[in-house]
């Protein structure tokens, strides 16, 4: 044996498992603030010392779909059957965003109805996924 590594990238990024448990863990403080896990490609709020959520959580959408088509592992992000059950145990949405849009936009619209207006408060009492998908 001449010590070859086959999977370099474990030696390279020895903690790679426990950075993705760490924004894991972020994400679940974002759905326990806000109620959900729709987390904004840019976003920058409350957790602006940790500006990657909003990417990671775009990350692991694509690792899904490459992970689900059976591409290679370097496409999914490191995307495994663990990471999509813990994921889903939080409601995690993996597809259709345009979906998750359009229902937030009619539920704006109740709002509008009852209240006059689409100045919905940050931290909604009735519904704070509404609030934060119009302050976000």
């Amino acid at each position: 044996s001449i010590g070859f590594q086959w999977r370099v990238t474990e030696v390279i990024y020895p903690n790679r498992q426990s950075a993705w448990e760490g924004m894991y863990e972020t994400l679940k403080q974002y759905k326990a603030e806000y109620g959900h896990v729709n987390v904004p490609r840019t976003y920058a709020g409350t957790y602006a010392d940790n500006p990657k959520l909003g990417y990671w959580v775009s990350n692991q959408r694509s690792g899904y779909k490459n992970f689900k088509a059976g591409k290679k592992q370097s496409m999914c992000y490191g995307m495994s059957e663990d990471r999509i059950q813990q994921l889903e145990s939080i409601g995690f949405n993996w597809g259709n965003t345009q979906q998750t849009w359009e229902a937030m936009f009619e539920k704006l619209k109740q709002y509008k109805v009852e209240y006059g207006d689409t100045n919905v408060p940050r931290k909604y009492a009735d519904n704070h996924q509404l609030g934060s998908w119009v302050n976000n």
